[in-house]
Order: C-alpha cells, then structure tokens, then sequence
C-alpha cells in the first residue's frame, strides 16, 4: 500500500468516526430533550385537568431546545455539511414560524378569556394560582423561545451554507 493509499484510508476512518460521534451526540441531545420536557411538563401533567395545549407545549419545547442547539452547535451535528437538508430545513422552518405564532396567539386569547386557573381548580386556592402562573409562564417562555429562535434559524442555515461552500466550516 502507498503512502497516499494509507493517508486515504486514515482519512476515510477517520471520518467514520468523526460521523459515528456526531450521531451519538445527536443521541444525547435527544436525551437530554427529553429530560427537559419531562422537568418542565411533569407539575403539568400532575395537576392539571383538561389542559388543552399539552401537546403543543411538549412540541414547543422540544422546538426551542433543537433550534437552540443547532443555532449555537450545529458544526457538532449532521447537519454541519448537509446542504440539501440545511435548505429544506430554512422552508419548514419558515413553515413552523407560521404554526407557532397562531399557537402563540390562540394561547394568549384563551389566557385573556379563561386562563388556566379551571385547569388547576381541584386545587387549594393557592396551589391553584401557583401552578396556573407556572404552566401560564412555561408556556409562554417556551413558545416566544421558539418563536425567537424560528426568527433566526434560517439565517444561521443560510450563513452556514454559505460558509462551507466559500470557507470550507460550518
């Protein structure tokens, strides 16, 4: 074997292992996902009664905490230089901006008409209050998060495409 034979083929294993540990980096965030929804969701699911954006905020979260990510980590991700995906990604971002912001206005109409306190409403009077202003808080920081971060998110896939085809990084 030459030595540009084997120069190739460390390469060739070396990024191997460079994309085996992106995808289980990909897997702890995953994880940690998870963590953070079942942290945050757990008071909900506990004690509220016919919550109606349950499963929209478990969407929500799982949103902000991905796009985060991937606005600040993304040359740590697959999608680092994956081109085509980055440029499907910008549309249904875009996509998603328009599904979290009538989420975001339909929560903020039904904050104003019923509140979340009949939700809590089982509850001692101050327990009721105090998780109706946890669940109203979370809901809204998690959906203006996400909101945010669906803002930005195209540029940063727009940047970065730009950066591996004219700089050669992410």
């Amino acid at each position: 074997m030459s030595e540009k034979e084997r120069g190739l083929s460390h390469k060739l294993m070396e990024n191997k292992g460079v994309h085996r540990l992106k995808w289980q980096l990909e897997g702890v965030w995953w994880l940690f996902t998870a963590l953070v929804v079942i942290s945050v969701m757990f008071p909900v699911w506990r004690y509220a009664q016919g919550f109606p954006y349950m499963g929209q905020n478990v969407l929500f979260i799982v949103l902000f905490v991905t796009l985060i990510r991937h606005l600040f980590l993304l040359k740590y991700t697959f999608l680092a230089k994956a081109e085509k995906w980055k440029i499907a990604l910008i549309f249904v971002s875009m996509l998603l901006w328009a599904y979290t912001f009538r989420a975001w206005a339909d929560v903020r109409s039904y904050l104003r008409a019923d509140g979340f306190e009949p939700h809590f409403a089982h509850l001692d009077m101050e327990q009721m209050f105090a998780m109706a202003h946890y669940t109203r808080n979370e809901i809204l920081f998690f959906l203006t998060g996400t909101l945010i971060a669906l803002t930005i998110f195209p540029f940063r896939m727009v940047l970065s495409i730009w950066r591996v085809r004219n700089r050669g990084t992410v």
